[in-house]
């Protein structure tokens, strides 16, 4: 029978890792301005906008509903806030803690899998996208239980096993499109694992396996085809295909561009690796499966997994048009973690074992606190927050209220002025020209704002804007600007 007090003594560590990462998440939460992406995600799901603007918000188009959706019900049950926004993200990051071990247990033991959901809770990379309410840890925790199910449905083929691959995966590709790539290269491993079973007959039973939660997946897409249509159409920041040597680029970002880090991470990888290729030089049988249920096979496919969702975007960036992105690949990262378990395992030596996991908490914590300053750097991206404070501040001081204001990104800081009580209209420019046109009809001596956020000021706008008005005062931010001017 199984061992009640040493499976509640396994729960009670997961549960103190848990509220470990939840702690590191929350930490100072609030402690920069939201940037540009977080900015025009949480324009989108302001709760004061109906659905039909939230569906059709052009700004974010054409990313993928749920993250969105399910921040705009948080925010209407919670309140339309930077912290309550984030806190969502600080959340599923910390669920992402257990999602990890449940994952690793299906090809670990319960320490490796232990060791990976400790590296998952002080991981800098994952406690960097907590803190943002972007959607990267949301879609981590869903490619958790994506694999998770998958494993499932491929060992028992159960109805719950593929209802939960199908929900998972379906969350993971409508919180970002690339999780086609990972949903492909699942697919080629059931392939792998239906030959393993039984040849061709094997592969006619995966195939049968997954078939109703692919019908669905492809059915959940067809309402959003001109959606796709324009993700795969528009240009993208990435200018160039990436090297040959991306996949140890994203491990060592993903260990946080740390190579002590990332080479104490990559070696219990090193060694299952070689042990695996070693085995199938000599043509020895695989090892046995351990508790967890065939995890040779499962280590197979996770491997595969790794090299066919890499690869496919690499073809694509290579053929087509870049879009190969650190981010983009976290559907990846819990892969590294659960091989990271299988080879932590394969340590005999109880000495090496913990020294190992003491050296990857520490190098981790190292990584986060001083080497990236998590908590103490003030400015990430943009800054907003500051740009509309320096112009709430100035207003106060100068006794101004009747101001205008003109921008080229209105939905970058009308979050702020709304949060600082500004709730004059926001007009828009994109040519310098176009700022003239704006102010048509203001009167001598009345004063108006340029703000700007999100990029550099542009020289030739500014000195357009001197040439014609009177500079009042102005300051310039890392990536903003705010000026107050007034007409001749």
């Amino acid at each position: 029978m199984p061992d009640a007090t040493a499976s509640r003594r396994v729960w009670l560590v997961l549960g103190a890792l848990t509220l470990i990462g939840f702690a590191l998440r929350i930490y100072r939460l609030n402690h920069s301005s939201l940037w540009m992406d977080e900015v025009l995600t949480i324009a989108r799901a302001d709760p004061a906008l109906s659905w039909r603007e939230f569906f059709l918000f052009p700004e974010t188009a054409p990313h993928p509903v749920w993250h969105h959706g399910m921040l705009k019900l948080w925010l209407t049950v919670f309140g339309y806030g930077e912290f309550q926004a984030r806190l969502l993200s600080a959340i599923i990051g910390a669920l992402g803690i257990p999602a990890t071990y449940l994952l690793a247990r299906t090809c670990a033991g319960v320490p490796g899998s232990l060791i990976a959901a400790l590296v998952a809770a002080v991981s800098y990379y994952l406690i960097f996208y907590a803190q943002e309410l972007t959607p990267y840890t949301h879609w981590y925790a869903a490619a958790c239980l994506s694999y998770f199910f998958f494993l499932a449905l491929c060992r028992t083929g159960t109805v719950w096993s593929s209802v939960g691959y199908t929900v998972a995966s379906l969350i993971a590709l409508h919180i970002h499109f690339h999780s086609a790539f990972m949903i492909a290269a699942q697919m080629t491993a059931a392939l792998y694992f239906g030959v393993l079973r039984g040849g061709a007959r094997g592969v006619w039973n995966m195939a049968l396996r997954f078939a109703a939660p692919g019908l669905i997946i492809v059915l959940s897409l067809v309402p959003m085809a001109d959606q796709i249509r324009s993700f795969a159409t528009k240009p993208h920041f990435l200018q160039a295909a990436p090297p040959g040597t991306f996949p140890f680029q994203y491990f060592y970002d993903f260990f946080g561009n740390s190579i002590v880090y990332a080479a104490l991470a990559a070696l219990p990888i090193a060694m299952l690796v070689f042990v695996r290729l070693h085995r199938w030089a000599i043509g020895a049988a695989p090892e046995p499966a351990n508790s967890a249920g065939e995890a040779h096979s499962g280590i197979s496919m996770l491997l595969i997994i790794l090299v066919v969702g890499l690869a496919v975007p690499y073809a694509v960036s290579v053929g087509i048009k870049p879009v190969l992105f650190h981010r983009y690949t976290i559907y990846t990262l819990p892969i590294y973690l659960i091989l990271v378990a299988v080879g932590f395992e394969m340590i005999r030596r109880q000495a090496v074992r913990w020294s190992l996991a003491a050296a990857l908490f520490v190098a981790s914590l190292w990584v986060l606190l001083v080497e990236k300053a998590q908590y103490s750097v003030t400015v990430k991206f943009d800054q907003p927050r500051e740009v509309v404070r320096f112009v709430a501040t100035k207003n106060a001081e100068l006794r101004i209220a009747d101001v205008r204001y003109v921008s080229n990104a209105p939905t970058m800081v009308r979050f702020y002025m709304r949060a600082s009580g500004i709730s004059a209209p926001l007009l828009p420019f994109v040519e310098k020209e176009e700022i003239a046109a704006r102010l048509v009809g203001t009167a001598k001596g009345e004063f108006f704002w340029i703000v700007v956020n999100g990029w550099e000021p542009n020289p030739a706008m500014l000195a357009f804007v001197a040439a014609r008005y009177d500079k009042i005062i102005e300051s310039r931010f890392q990536r903003g600007y705010a000026g107050l001017y007034r007409f001749r």
